[in-house]
């Protein structure tokens, strides 16, 4: 009676089915764009990562609706003799029962027999071997431990130190550790890296025999929550000097708690094994809070890297910098100018910007910002589905409760957009819990902004009042300026009907930075229904308002007030009447409610108006607009 392999043929069978395979291995074909579809040519096996599932060649015909009868014809057998085959592989040959350790032993021959009729995968050290069986197999543990005792087979852990178990096949490739039998497979039957993995959890660290791999390059794959990341850093700590180099790896914040590697696949986590590699290149694994590193000046030298500009010349990652500027100045028009630029991906004024997600901290204006942000809209960046994030209220830095809600949001941010890029504290004073001018309560603050550059990478931007009797410098302790790496600017001047900014970097710690920038205040309508409100924001000018007949803000306010008070003297006739200072005593008022004194107008304002030429006097009787409606305040 004629005797037929279903092994033996089954290549023929999977290149009938499937085609040509995509790569092939000395006991391995893979098709698929991804190589997502596996044949094991020792155990005529098949399996699917993508949809989780395989079988022998029964399964890739069912699968593929090809007909076993015409796939025998085909080959040249009869399907009288499949039954009376004993190397048949056509159907799923039930396995042996196996029972514990006291039960039952298996010889070498069982367990090779085992691995070929139901075993999805196998993984040996010397005496060890850890079996991954199918749903539905008799075994009902999915991973199944076995140990060598006097030359037979046990289904027990073995006594002593345990072995973790891996494949090395990639000498130039990174051994991948994980903390998993599943996750290890992915690691190497989907992308194609040598892996490793250990038994007894995160703290069985001194129960493992590692080595196996000493003298590797090392990746330990961190599982996605705290204890895998410090499991990470303890392992690492663990095999210093033993291996060649060791890099812990964190999951991209998309991974959801429990996916590994072998689930990285189906979820599109990585495009493909490139993909993969180029993250663990990349990953600059963080330190865990409360560390402290020493490290030697030599290896220090080659340390050196390119500056990760959040915008190019201007702020980079891992910064405290500085916006000040005195009251309605513009400082917070160029803080949200400047978050809107990272969070978009677009160029800040001429700098190119990297995106990145930023939260705003809107302590002062939070009636005005969205006004703002309608304005930018209109003439600047399109906001649509840009990952920036604003406050509903001011957050005490340095307050504990309120410190732990911002990190919280922080990890909420970072787990939709990825890393962010920059916090905005606008403003200190609305931030800082105590007194800005005590060194004590300022130290604390910065501390706190330290913990946050420290832990999450990012550039922390301040926006910070001038002094109440030095318009160059930030009010409060020394503490705020010998803190920071970079420090800006911001000076308002008013010419006529227009606003003028001028935006200059006054510290840069490593050297040359950011070129001063001159901005013109453009007002817009806010669009929409029942809308009737301006805003508007700022534009790079070339205009010249340097020249000496430029008009202070309250100056426009005291011109303003002559005009208004002509009005209501004479509707009909206003420009025919002229005014004594008096008249104007009580109704001048700066935009925080301040209200002007007579003698500042008389001494001050009113002859830098006559200077300028926007009022005229005539015989003594009295002051006159030179003309209405020309320097209308429209910065709000």
């Amino acid at each position: 009676m004629q005797e037929y392999d279903w092994q033996k043929i089954a290549p023929e069978v999977a290149k009938d089915v499937l085609g040509e395979p995509k790569t092939t291995k000395s006991n391995e074909w893979r098709w698929g764009n991804k190589g997502s579809l596996t044949f094991n040519l020792e155990t005529a096996q098949f399996y699917d990562f993508e949809n989780g599932e395989g079988g022998g060649v029964k399964w890739l015909l069912e699968k593929y609706d090809r007909s076993v009868t015409d796939t025998l014809k085909k080959f040249g057998y009869d399907l009288a003799l499949q039954t009376n085959s004993k190397h048949s592989m056509l159907d799923d040959n039930s396995p042996p029962v196996i029972e514990k350790r006291n039960a039952r032993s298996l010889t070498t021959e069982q367990i090779r027999t085992l691995h070929k009729q139901s075993v999805i995968a196998v993984k040996y050290t010397n005496d060890f071997v850890v079996m991954r069986f199918p749903e539905g197999h008799s075994i009902k543990q999915k991973y199944a431990p076995f140990s060598r005792d006097n030359g037979s087979w046990y289904m027990q852990r073995p006594t002593g130190l345990l072995p973790i178990y891996c494949e090395v096949e990639h000498l130039d490739k990174p051994v991948i550790l994980n903390e998993g039998e599943k996750a290890m497979l992915g690691c190497s039957e989907i992308w194609n890296y040598d892996s490793a993995c250990f038994h007894g959890g995160v703290n069985a660290i001194d129960k493992q025999d590692w080595s196996l791999l000493h003298n590797r390059n090392l990746v330990i794959w961190c599982d996605n929550d705290d204890a895998g990341k410090q499991f990470g850093h303890d392992l690492q700590k663990r095999l210093k000097g033993k291996c060649k180099s060791i890099k812990v790896v964190y999951p991209p914040k998309e991974f959801a708690d429990k996916d590994d590697l072998w689930d990285a696949k189906a979820n599109s986590y990585f495009a493909d094994s490139a993909a993969l590699e180029d993250y663990i290149n990349k990953f600059v694994t963080p330190k865990p809070k409360g560390s402290v590193t020493f490290t030697r000046a030599d290896q220090v030298l080659h340390q050196v890297s390119n500056p990760k500009w959040l915008i190019k010349d201007v702020c980079e990652e891992e910064s405290l910098m500085c916006i000040t500027g005195s009251p309605k100045s513009g400082k917070s028009f160029i803080g949200i100018t400047m978050a809107c630029a990272i969070a978009s991906g677009q160029k800040f004024y001429g700098n190119q910007s990297f995106q990145k997600p930023v939260l705003y901290i809107v302590g002062e204006g939070l009636r005005g910002i969205s006004r703002r942000l309608h304005a930018i809209e209109q003439g600047m960046y399109s906001l649509n589905d840009v990952p920036l994030y604003l406050s509903d209220r001011a957050i005490r830095i340095n307050d504990k409760d309120d410190f732990a809600k911002l990190e919280e949001q922080i990890k909420s941010v970072e787990e939709i957009e990825g890393q962010i890029g920059m916090i905005v504290v606008d403003t200190i004073q609305r931030c800082l819990v105590g007194n800005e001018n005590s060194s004590e309560d300022v130290g604390a603050f910065i501390n706190q902004l330290d913990a946050l550059i420290s832990d999450y990478k990012c550039c922390i931007c301040l926006v910070h009042h001038t002094g109440h009797n030095n318009s160059k410098r930030g009010r409060g302790s020394s503490v705020i300026g010998a803190s920071l790496d970079y420090d800006f600017l911001v000076e308002r001047t008013d010419k006529n009907e227009h606003m003028y900014v001028k935006f200059e970097q006054t510290l840069n710690k490593d050297g040359q930075g950011m070129q001063e920038k001159n901005f013109k205040f453009t007002e817009v309508e806010i669009l929409g229904e029942g809308l009737e409100l301006t805003s508007g924001y700022l534009e790079l000018t070339d205009d010249d308002f340097t020249v000496a007949d430029k008009i202070p803000y309250v100056r426009g306010l005291v011109l303003k007030a002559i005009e208004r008070e002509a009005i209501l003297k004479d509707a009909a006739n206003p420009e025919d009447v002229f005014l004594q200072p008096k008249d104007l005593e009580g109704k001048v008022k700066d935009k925080d409610g301040k209200t002007i004194s007579l003698n500042s107008i008389k001494t001050t304002h009113l002859p830098k108006l006559l200077a300028s030429g926007h009022v005229v006097q005539v015989d003594g009787a009295g002051y006159q607009s030179a003309e209405f409606n020309k320097l209308e305040p429209k910065f709000n």
